[in-house]
Formats: C-alpha cells, sequence, structure tokens
C-alpha cells in the first residue's frame, strides 16, 4: 500500500492505494478434515482486493467548504466449500464450488458545508456508487462446468447495481431556545442479474427511487 497527502490553507488532499492478495487460508498442523485442503490452504480460498481512495477539500470562501471524494475497487474471491463432507452427518451441507469474480466498485461523493457564522447553516452532499460482479456456482473442483444434471444449485451470473442520491440540510440554531432542522433526501436505485441458473437464463431488469423531506427541532 502506499498514500500521499498535502494541501495549504484552501486546498487539501490524500490519496492512497493499496493490493492485497493470498492463495489461500493455511490451515493449522491439527486441522481434523482432509478434504478441501491443498497443499496447506483451504481449497477456493484465495483472495485478490485493489483499492483506490481519493480526498480532496477546498475551502472556497470563509464559510463555504467543499469536499470530493472518489473510491474503486477490483479483485475476486472465492468461497471455501464445506470442509464437513460426511454423507452421514446430518449438519452437513452438499459441496458447492463458488467463486465471486471481476468484482468491479467505484463510488463518488461531492460534499458542501455551508457556515456564514450566524444562526443558520447548510449541508448538502450528492453521491454515486456502482458495483459489478460475478458470482459463479460450480458443479466440481476444478470451477469449469455448471452441466451436471443431477444438480440443480449452479449458476453463472453477472450483477450490476448503481444507487445515487442527493441530500439538502438546513438548520437554525436559536441559542438556548432550541434548534431547527429542515432536511429533504432523494435516492433512487437500480440493479440488473444476468446469466445461467443451471441451465435456465436469467431475465436481467430492476430498479427503484424515492425521495423525502423532514424537519425537527428542539430546546434544552
Amino acid at each position: 500500500s502506499a498514500g500521499t497527502s498535502g494541501g495549504t490553507a484552501r486546498p487539501r488532499y490524500f490519496l492512497s492505494a493499496s493490493v492485497s492478495a493470498g492463495d489461500g487460508l493455511p490451515v493449522s498442523h491439527d486441522y481434523p478434515y482432509a478434504s478441501g485442503v491443498t497443499d496447506g490452504l483451504i481449497a477456493n480460498s484465495g483472495r485478490l482486493r485493489r483499492n483506490v481512495y481519493g480526498n480532496f477539500g477546498y475551502q472556497a470562501t470563509d464559510a463555504l467548504y467543499l469536499n470530493f471524494t472518489v473510491t474503486h475497487v477490483s479483485g475476486g474471491n472465492g468461497i471455501p466449500p464445506s470442509a464437513v463432507t460426511d454423507p452421514g452427518d446430518p449438519f452437513a451441507t452438499r459441496v458447492r464450488y463458488e467463486r465471486i469474480d471481476n468484482i468491479d466498485g467505484n463510488t463518488a461523493q461531492l460534499s458542501a458545508d455551508y457556515d456564514p457564522g450566524g444562526a443558520w447553516t447548510a449541508r448538502s452532499w450528492l453521491y454515486y456508487d456502482s458495483l459489478s460482479e460475478n458470482d459463479n456456482s460450480y458443479d466440481n473442483a476444478n470451477y469449469d462446468s455448471i452441466g451436471d444434471p443431477a444438480l440443480n444449485t449452479t449458476f453463472l451470473t453477472h450483477n450490476d447495481t448503481q444507487i445515487s442520491g442527493l441530500h439538502l440540510q438546513t438548520r437554525y440554531s436559536a441559542d438556548s431556545n432550541g434548534t431547527l432542522t429542515l432536511a429533504a433526501d432523494s435516492r433512487e436505485e437500480h440493479w440488473n442479474d444476468g446469466g445461467v441458473l443451471h441451465d435456465v437464463a436469467l431475465t436481467p431488469g430492476g430498479g427503484g427511487g424515492g425521495g423525502g423531506k423532514g424537519g425537527g427541532g428542539g430546546k434544552g
């Protein structure tokens, strides 16, 4: 991993990047299950993650501060199968061979804080998140097939999600007489799932949105 930061009285920034990777989770010397272990590692437990983070702030005026944040993540990971494979064990589950690959996630947020020094202050932020990944469940330990007719829990799917929204908030402070806060929110979500469930194609689609407003006050 690596990072850097800097700034002056008005602009400020922080940047970082990291990569973490592993071939798998090691087992202890007295690990009781022989199945699902290869070269001392739990099968299908490897992972890869790449992360990037950036934060940029700017004091536009004495009263207005702006901030912009972005992130990115990518990679993939296995989901280790159950180590308990004894068919006579009533608590054992069927061994599944599942992986999550091609993870690609991004976020961005722009925020503003306004404080002119009087009784009124205001805050607002605008955001966007997206995530896509492949979630695949295979019928064998080679992770290369879903065609076994005896299994109906295999699939190859691609999932996409997008979320965006806006928040507005104002506050009035009357010192010892209390405070009054007014807020409004808007949020929209979209998701899309596609692929093959065993041998049946999935129908992609989905989405939704909403908004709201509110207010409150207090005295103490």
